[in-house]
């Protein structure tokens, strides 16, 4: 036989080596390194890490042995392993695409729970997602020198739709809102009058009772959603009893109104009144003319106002107004006497000279005796009084005409201007009293005309008189005679 000759090589993957016998002439094989051994024709040996390890080959026949001792060296390690992702934060169904980071890796795993696929072993995947959720992702990456795995928590968002609902509390007229939402960005409160919040909770006041609609927009990553929240105040509005110190009065005319019950602000207004306004529960206004007063009142408290309209709140007098006096000649030294512009409310009383009476009339008054008289007329209310009169020239004609009538004649009667009084044989010399009186009584024409013994005459013009009957009342020597003239 010859001699046996020992010699192998090997080949590498990772931390394993896959022997090559090359030996000549053996008839045994004894192979030995570290922490193992093997009599097999070519093992393959594990080593469990990176360093040099001293593998011998032992050949056997009848002629003897040898032996061959390789080193081999082992420095290798597992793939870096990272990833990153695009699009993996929005609405569903959301499709992220995700990039591996990974360094001498044979082959990769994904996992994607809750994602479409599941698994994958590309190198660059691309998931669907379709619920809304946080989701992991893994990405493992594996060589001959064994495997490395990454997760990232969260690494997919996928936002639901947005929910939203609304609330307030009240409290008189604030009213404070409150708001429960899910999958929102932003929410904006609008109120009213336009002005706007983004609190959570805000408080806002209206302006009394009203119905009112607050909107609320919700900005969500899918959607936008506008609530409306309405509001309902209906309080109670101010509530108030009047009172009037007087109604009736004289000018000038002072009157405290009063408003009782609960306000917060008083807006009186007083038409001709002075003050015109008044911003008190209380108030004092003085009116200086005569009428019926009417005022308004508007209360306001936080929900709102009352307007109170006091139609003829005050009456305001004076003493009344002078009084007409009137008179007619109803026979001889007859009169009736009337108030020619009575007004209610006033007592009017008479004064003749020589009697009184009261009332409006028709009154009668019959005088006796020719004479001036004069006719008072009074005119009382609350107020006070006032007075007319009449200077009344009263002709009573006598059936027993003086002797000195019979020497007169008074022509032409009825006239139509001129009216002359012609005597003869006229005893005495004097002034002869002459009144012409109107059928009221009122005395239109008066002279004292001389006149002397005998013969005499004078004319009175009549001509500016109105038409109608007239007495000629002629008084000598204390002796009266009354003629009738009629003015055409």
């Amino acid at each position: 036989n010859a001699d046996t000759e020992a010699d192998f090589t090997y080949t590498q993957t990772g931390f394993t080596i896959n022997t090559i016998n090359n030996s000549t002439n053996a008839d045994g094989y004894q192979w030995a390194w570290p922490g193992g051994g093997s009599t097999a024709l070519a093992p393959s040996i594990t080593f469990p890490g990176n360093g040099d390890y001293d593998v011998t080959l032992v050949t056997a026949n009848s002629c003897g042995t040898d032996e061959q001792t390789v080193t081999i060296s082992i420095n290798g390690q597992a793939p870096s392993v990272g990833f990153s992702s695009t699009n993996d934060e929005g609405c569903g169904p959301l499709v992220v695409q995700f990039n591996s980071e990974v360094g001498n890796a044979s082959t990769v795993l994904w996992q994607f729970p809750g994602g479409d696929p599941a698994t994958s072993t590309l190198t660059n995947p691309q998931v669907v997602y379709n619920t809304p959720g946080n989701y992991t992702a893994t990405l493992s990456a594996t060589n001959a020198f064994g495997t490395n795995t990454v997760t990232q928590d969260m690494a997919v968002i996928v936002y639901g739709a947005t929910t939203a609902s609304a609330d307030h509390s009240l409290d008189a007229t604030t009213a404070t809102f409150s708001a429960e939402v899910t999958h929102a960005a932003s929410l904006l409160w609008t109120f009213p009058d336009g002005t706007t919040s983004i609190m959570p909770e805000p408080s806002y006041t209206f302006p009394g009772n009203g119905t009112y609609e607050v909107e609320l927009t919700v900005v969500g990553f899918c959607n936008t959603l506008t609530l409306v929240e309405t509001v309902v105040i209906n309080g109670a509005l101010p509530s108030l009893v009047i009172e009037t110190s007087e109604q009736v009065g004289c000018v000038p005319f002072s009157v405290m109104v009063a408003a009782e019950g609960s306000a917060d602000t008083y807006a009186w207004s007083f038409p001709s009144g002075e003050p015109a306004t008044a911003s008190t529960a209380e108030a004092t206004v003085t009116y200086t003319q005569v009428g019926s007063y009417s005022a308004t009142l508007i209360a306001t408290n936080i929900f709102g106002s009352t307007t109170y309209e006091l139609e003829a709140l005050v009456s305001v007098n004076d003493v009344p107004d002078t009084p007409e006096l009137m008179s007619t000649v109803v026979g001889n030294g007859s009169y009736e006497f009337t108030v020619g512009n009575p007004a209610p409310g006033v007592t009017y009383t008479w004064d003749f000279g020589d009697s009184q009476a009261s009332g409006v009339g028709p009154i009668g008054q019959t005088y006796t005796t020719s004479g001036d008289y004069t006719v008072t007329l009074t005119a009382t209310n609350d107020c006070g009084n006032v007075t007319s009169e009449l200077e009344l020239a009263v002709v009573v004609v006598s059936t027993n005409q003086p002797a000195w009538a019979t020497r007169l004649s008074i022509a032409p009667n009825p006239t139509s201007g001129q009216l002359r009084l012609l005597a003869n044989d006229w005893q005495g010399s004097g002034e002869l009293d002459v009144q012409l009186i109107n059928v009221l009584g009122q005395r239109v024409v008066y002279r004292r005309l001389p006149v002397p013994i005998g013969q005499w005459q004078h004319v009175l013009d009549l001509t500016d008189l109105p038409a109608g009957t007239y007495y000629l009342n002629l008084n000598w020597n204390n002796s009266r005679w009354v003629e009738k003239v009629v003015k055409l």
